[in-house]
């Protein structure tokens, strides 16, 4: 088998039954792990990207040092992708240490992991996770932070059952506390800060003394929850019986605000198959001194998390962690993936001072355009749009709602919407669409899964990292531009013709 099919069969292993692939040869996000053509129009996907050609090469030349007999250098193509990526998120002169997971929603497990220990070290009776953001970060965080399963298939190989215990964890002693961000009507919470600090003091009413896992996130449309005012009041209530966990997944962060979460202890949770735009999943925790320490010395690892991890995806410095895992790696799709995110990230690294202050050009410029295709298409209204703690400063995910024909779409309109775009729909527009109006759907495109909030969702044009590659010019930036223009005239024709198109 050539090289080539061999990275584009690996890339769908070492995770969960979202990457199975159907018999058209796509992964459950319609989504085919190999380069797509260049006339495809990609932005951030958020959630599952195809590879890109730069990432997919390097992943062709890593491939042949993975290969079973290989454990010596598997190890040590792990280490480097650990040390490529802490020195990617620029904390190479911080005391942390990584380990690498199927996705960033079972990395959920390693801060239970902790907590769990912590908690029994204290003498809490229990411990209680509280999420942030719930609803706007991964689908299934809640299940992998109360200690389940969140498939029925286990990366490593085998099944298990969906909300089931991961087999080791006591879930009777866990607490999972979602803090919602919005109300009935899709609006965010008035006082998200308030109903946080909430959740918790109800907690300590029920629960006092127990251990908490005390999330912050940025959310899959932008929003950073709770503030840091918040967190800092939660923190001095608790007395040191919790642990800050700062969902990065979207990657889409300000270096001073991954400062702010390192400064005080957290663990940082990312992802490549965000911003960076690597193929889904490739998740990851950047652990501080404490938690190294804590499973260099002391970790009673559930059974069932070996069946997630692999000794090779724990860093050498979290001894007892790794000595308590039964499979030795390597995961050679998790390394695929992530070596498609480093890729991307340090190419663009390199040109971060250049790139980041044309942010605002850019999110001025798509949200500009999206006036153009009123009714069908309307802005979400602006949550954060400049916030120093985004990358560049800028809130680079612009929420679109939909009206199709007068009616507000459904989620799984909304879905359907999200294949259509990546579609050539020329030949299947009704015979009253003009000529022009075919042109205008023939390009596959792709964006932002959709999200749902509440009365209504948004699909998301989201930037990624392998869209800057063209910001070196203002005709790159032009060409960016009318690139995003065809798709939100193409997505406006799709929410024209909702009732007459089919999947």
């Amino acid at each position: 088998m050539a090289v080539a099919k061999q990275v584009s069969q690996h890339l769908t292993e070492g995770s969960d039954d979202r990457l199975h692939l159907s018999k058209a040869g796509l992964n459950k996000y319609h989504v085919a792990p190999k380069v797509e053509p260049a006339s495809t129009i990609q932005r951030a996907y958020c959630t599952c990207s195809p590879p890109s050609p730069a990432g997919f090469e390097a992943c062709e030349q890593l491939l042949p040092t993975l290969q079973p007999g290989h454990l010596d250098s598997a190890q040590a193509a792990m280490d480097d992708i650990r040390a490529r990526l802490v020195k990617g998120m620029g904390l190479a002169g911080r005391d942390v240490e990584v380990v690498l997971h199927p996705s960033g929603t079972d990395a959920e497990y390693i801060p239970l992991l902790y907590a769990v220990q912590r908690a029994e070290a204290l003498g809490c009776s229990r411990v209680v996770n509280v999420i942030a953001a719930a609803g706007e970060v991964g689908s299934h965080t809640a299940t992998a932070a109360g200690g389940k399963h969140i498939s029925n298939f286990r990366p490593m190989g085998g099944t298990c059952v969906l909300n089931e215990p991961v087999e080791g964890f006591n879930t009777n002693n866990i607490k999972v506390v979602e803090v919602m961000p919005r109300g009935d009507t899709g609006g965010i919470v008035p006082n998200y800060d308030a109903a946080m600090e909430s959740a918790v003091n109800a907690a300590e009413e029920e629960m006092s003394g127990a251990f908490y896992i005390l999330h912050a996130a940025l959310s899959k449309t932008g929003l950073f929850m709770p503030s840091h005012g918040a967190m800092e009041a939660m923190m001095e209530r608790l007395k040191g019986r919790y642990v800050l966990v700062f969902d990065a997944c979207q990657m889409r962060v300000s270096a001073e605000e991954m400062n702010w979460y390192m400064d005080r202890g957290a663990i940082i949770l990312v992802t490549g198959s965000k911003f960076f735009g690597a193929p889904g999943f490739c998740g990851a925790v950047v652990c501080p001194k404490a938690v190294t320490q804590e499973f260099a010395t002391n970790a009673h690892v559930p059974e069932g998390l070996s069946s997630y991890l692999t000794k090779s995806d724990v860093s050498t410095a979290m001894t007892k962690l790794r000595d308590s895992l039964t499979e030795n790696g390597p995961n050679i799709g998790l390394a695929l993936r992530w070596t498609c995110a480093l890729t991307e990230m340090e190419e663009y690294n390199t040109h971060k001072a250049e790139y980041e202050p044309k942010m605002s050009t850019w999110v001025r410029g798509v949200r500009d355009q999206v006036a153009q295709y009123a009714p069908y298409l309307e802005l979400q209204p602006d949550e954060g749009q400049e916030d120093d703690a985004h990358m560049g400063g800028w809130n680079t995910t612009i929420g679109i709602r939909m009206n199709g024909q007068g009616t507000t779409l459904n989620l799984n309109d909304l879905k359907r919407v999200h294949v259509l775009l990546r579609k050539d729909l020329s030949g299947e527009l009704p015979p009253s669409a003009t000529q022009e109006e075919r042109e205008a759907v023939k390009k596959k495109c792709f964006i932002g899964q959709p999200v749902w909030l509440g009365t209504h969702g948004v699909l998301r044009i989201a930037l990624g990292a392998p869209v800057t590659r063209c910001w070196g010019s203002e005709e790159g930036m032009a060409q960016c531009l009318k690139d995003d223009n065809y798709i939100l005239h193409k997505w406006a024709l799709v929410t024209k013709y909702f009732k007459e198109l089919s999947c």
